[in-house]
This record gives structure tokens, C-alpha cells and sequence, in this order.
């Protein structure tokens, strides 16, 4: 699956290229050179000649003991093209709702690329002023469970409470090669797939109370927009260890890259365990403003063997509402911040 993955985003005009050449290296290799001359698909026999120019012994490449490359290459590039223009992957994908029923659609070029397995986790209206429906957490659980099942590569995308969108992803773990898809900001109107550039985004973190006697921890991750201090006052941080993550540049869409996405994830954890060490921390209280797909990334990451347990919370007019703990049933989940 991985190898499929790989081959499909491979640029196919390299594919292109690379049959153009080893054909030619092949005719030239095994005495059909003047057959390249009478090619005139494109610009192939300007090429040829161009190559005479440069390199006059090209001619020679018949005397070649080691000729046999390339038909081979040229075999081998052949399959590797006709997989990217003919085989499509099968995909279950997750589309998940609890903002808003209207969601934008996703990229035409992923579509045509895969066949879609798609199912919905339609969760608007299943958060109230003072409670939650048990059933939109077990409707969690059992997407994250036929996902596994399914043996089919994962993607995900929606709009959603952030502890939904927490739980989700930490119910399916670290699965190989997630297809995670985002929607810009930029009045654009479409998911797309993350990319695999690096923009050079990295994250800094401060440890603060680090002389309280607790086993508990404030974990504060901003990425989007700056978690300030007194929003998650309602969590009582006076006793409390405090560990404040903020990337170096912030913005709805500032995580667009799988590359950026593994190398902010890697030091979160790492960090974040070596203080669990450090303290025995037995609960993390997590605050988190970044997008849906990268708060479904980082979840993926926590290890429910592992790692504490871990209360996600969902952030509403300048404070933390309620949350979700990721390591209970769903009918124990739900966690009402008091004062709220």
C-alpha cells in the first residue's frame, strides 16, 4: 500500500520522460537507431540528434555488454505508467460534520485519482448547552473501528468540535499514510490534500509551574490562533504543570504539509512525554487551536497503551466548555468544565 501510495504521487510527466529515454537508449542499443529518425511524435528525433551532437559515441551504446538495462528500465517504467494512469486505490474516506451542515467539496483531481469509499459522521446538533449525546461519541468509536476493519488506506476531512475531531484520530491511531485534506482560508472552495512541500514552520514550547506538586498538565498547543493564559483559567492552573506550545508563524491555514505536520507532531510528543517522565503526570488537559486535519494528525500520534490519560477540550467564548476524555467509554466521556 505504501508503494501504491508512492507511485501516485510520482509527477507522471517524469514517468513520461524516463519511457521516452530508456526507448530510445533500447533502439539504440540493440541496432534500431534509424527508427528514431522516422518518430515524429513530438520532438523526439530532434532529441536523438541533439544527443549525436553532444555525444557522438551514443551510436556505440550496441557494443554495450550491459545493454540489457535497458529494455528492462524500459519494461519496468512502462508498468509503472500504465499503474498511474489506470489504477486507482481504493479509499475510505471520512467526512465529518458538528459545525455546520453545509461542507465545501473536496478536490476533483483527488477524486479522480481514487475510488472513494465514502462515509459520513453527521454529528450537527449533538452538543447542547449542558450536555452532550452519549451517541455522537459512540458514533466515534465505531467510525474509528470500521476504518481499521476495512484494510483500506484512510482520509479525512469535515468541520468539526475539536474533541470529536481529537477522538477520532486517536481511535485509529497511527495508521500508515493517512490522507489528510484541508481547506484554505483564501476563499477557497475545496478540500485538497495536504502537500509534501517543508515552508520551514517550527514550534517552540514553554514549561511553566514547574515546582507544583502535581500529577497533572495543562498542555496549551496554538498553531492557528494564540491560546492566551486566562482563557483556560476554568481548568485551575494554579495547580497545575503548564506546557505552552506556539509554532513561529500562526494562521487557519499555516499547516498545509505532511513534512511540516510529522516534524511539529514529533517534537509535541516527544516533549510532551519527557515531562510525563519528568513529573509522572497521570492527566493531560489539552487546549488546542489548529485546523481539523492537523489536530486529527497529532491525536493519531498518542498511544492509548502508553501515554496518560488525556482530556480534550472544546473552546467557546473565551473559555474551555466541556470536554471529552479520550481513554473512557462514551457514556463516561463527557467532562463539564465547572463554572462553565
Amino acid at each position: 500500500m505504501k508503494m501504491i501510495s508512492k507511485i501516485h504521487r510520482m509527477p507522471k510527466t517524469i514517468t513520461i520522460i524516463g519511457v521516452i529515454v530508456f526507448g530510445c537508449l533500447t533502439l539504440i542499443a540493440y541496432g534500431f537507431s534509424s527508427y528514431i529518425d522516422k518518430i515524429e511524435v513530438g520532438d523526439i528525433s530532434n532529441w536523438y540528434s541533439t544527443a549525436k551532437n553532444f555525444y557522438p559515441d551514443i551510436a556505440n551504446l550496441s557494443k554495450f555488454k550491459g545493454k540489457w538495462i535497458f529494455p528492462v528500465v524500459f519494461i519496468l517504467l512502462i508498468v509503472l505508467l500504465l499503474l498511474q494512469t489506470f489504477y486507482k486505490q481504493k479509499i475510505f474516506l471520512i467526512r465529518h460534520q458538528s459545525l455546520a451542515y453545509d461542507l465545501a467539496d473536496i478536490d476533483p483531481k483527488f477524486k479522480h485519482n481514487y475510488y472513494l469509499n465514502e462515509h459520513e459522521l453527521q454529528q450537527v446538533g449533538s452538543v447542547q448547552t449542558d450536555k452532550i449525546d452519549n451517541k455522537a461519541i459512540e458514533d466515534i468509536d465505531q467510525m474509528a473501528l470500521a476504518a481499521q476493519k476495512s484494510q483500506k488506506r484512510i482520509a479525512y476531512y469535515g468541520i468539526a468540535y475539536t474533541p470529536f475531531v481529537f477522538r477520532l484520530g486517536y481511535k485509529i491511531g497511527d495508521q500508515n499514510n493517512v490522507i489528510l485534506l484541508h481547506k484554505k482560508r483564501d476563499n477557497s472552495k475545496i478540500f485538497e490534500e495536504w502537500n509534501e512541500e517543508n515552508t520551514g514552520i517550527h514550534i517552540n514550547y514553554v514549561e511553566e509551574h514547574n515546582l507544583v506538586d502535581s500529577r497533572e498538565i495543562i498542555v496549551a498547543i496554538s498553531t492557528s490562533l494564540n491560546i492566551q493564559d486566562h482563557h483556560f483559567n476554568i481548568l485551575h492552573p494554579e495547580n497545575k504543570h503548564i506546557l505552552k506550545f506556539v509554532t513561529n508563524y500562526m494562521g487557519f491555514d499555516s499547516i498545509v504539509s505532511y513534512k511540516d505536520a510529522e516534524q511539529l507532531r514529533t517534537i509535541i510528543l516527544s516533549t510532551i512525554r519527557n515531562i510525563v517522565i519528568k513529573y509522572n503526570i497521570k492527566r493531560i488537559h489539552m487546549v488546542i487551536s489548529s485546523s481539523v486535519a492537523f489536530t486529527f494528525f497529532l491525536a493519531q500520534g498518542f498511544s492509548q497503551q502508553h501515554d496518560p490519560e488525556i482530556v480534550v477540550y472544546h473552546y467557546e467564548q473565551g473559555t474551555y466548555t466541556w470536554g471529552i476524555n479520550m481513554n473512557q467509554i462514551s457514556e463516561r466521556a463527557y467532562i463539564k468544565t465547572k463554572g462553565a
